[in-house]
């Protein structure tokens, strides 16, 4: 029987899993996507050329489980696009294999694809959508260790505003789920080896995709040694990929972005990264004119914040 939290259209999930050496993690992942409220799944995980067992912990899981292997590692972009294309569900989840969900995480997402608008419309959400999977943050032994805050206004956001935020780090991005429809046939770019979710965040909602932010955690970030968020220090990576993603849009939509970025605030939020939120700006503009421009925009946004702040205090 459908589960009533989840309206008259479920659809098929596909939690999709990348895997490379992480056999004594492994396991626990794979359970908790196995384990869900919400029974319309299917768990794909993909074997990038592990040098461990892990070989044998799926053959353990029988067609439980569909495995795919790979003969040598090709990266974790290009494990997700071959989870994609032996995927069948209309969703998709793209879930960490050194990370756990909660037992309600999918019913719970899902259920936001018929959630109300936060303006109390009573219109429902946009079902080819993105829906961004807020966390918990947990040690290699799988202690909590911190709740990264949850931005509760952003689904009352504009679409423009949405970027903003999600240019900024207001949300998270490092878990989604998404319709097949709302990729439009993107796929993550295997020339990444950094922020390849980011990436196709970023083109996906610049390219008119709807995106919700889910108001619960919903799974726990683990965080060890060879973790991938633990690797994702690289400022760079993250302010090349914003300015390709940015390039394609036309050029006044450009200087909004740089303009509202180079503000002292956020859709409403002070922007205490300084120095990444400049270097962002810097790079949206290709060639020679860009750090003039940025300089520009930053120090007459800067300098009209001071003024304000003089006469407030006045």
């Amino acid at each position: 029987m459908p589960d009533e939290r989840m309206g008259l259209d479920q659809g098929l999930v596909s939690i999709i899993i990348p895997t490379y050496n992480r056999a004594a993690l492994l396991r626990e992942s794979i359970d908790s996507a196995l384990n869900q409220t919400y029974s319309n799944i299917e768990v794909v995980v993909v074997d990038d050329g592990s040098r461990d067992e892990t070989h044998e912990i799926l053959k353990s899981y029988g067609d439980r489980i569909r495995a795919v292997y790979l003969g040598r590692n090709s990266g974790v972009s290009h494990a997700l696009n071959v989870g994609m294309e032996h995927a069948t569900g209309q969703w998709f989840k793209f879930h960490g294999s050194d990370d756990v969900l909660d037992c309600d995480a999918i019913a719970h997402v899902m259920s936001q694809t018929c959630a109300f608008n936060a303006n109390g419309s009573g219109r429902n959400l946009d079902s080819a959508c993105l829906l961004l999977c807020t966390h918990r943050i947990m040690s290699a032994s799988g202690d909590v260790i911190d709740h990264p805050p949850i931005m509760r206004e952003f689904n009352s956001l504009s679409p423009q505003q949405k970027i903003l935020a999600i240019l900024a780090g207001y949300v998270p991005h490092g878990s989604f789920v998404c319709h097949r429809d709302a990729l439009g046939g993107r796929q993550f770019a295997e020339g990444l080896t950094n922020w390849e979710d980011y990436d196709l965040l970023l083109r996906c909602v610049l390219n008119g995709s709807p995106v919700w932010c889910v108001d619960t955690r919903t799974f726990s970030l683990r965080r060890h040694e060879n973790s991938l968020s633990q690797q994702r220090n690289r400022p760079m990576d993250k302010i090349k990929i914003s300015r390709a993603a940015l390039s394609v849009l036309p050029w006044r939509r450009r200087v909004w972005y740089a303009r509202n970025m180079a503000r002292s605030t956020i859709v409403g939020r002070r922007v205490r990264k300084y120095m990444q939120v400049f270097n962002i700006i810097s790079h949206m503009f290709p060639g020679p004119i860009s750090p003039w421009l940025a300089q520009s925009y930053i120090r007459v946004a800067f300098t009209y914040s001071a003024w304000r702040f003089s006469r407030k205090r006045g």
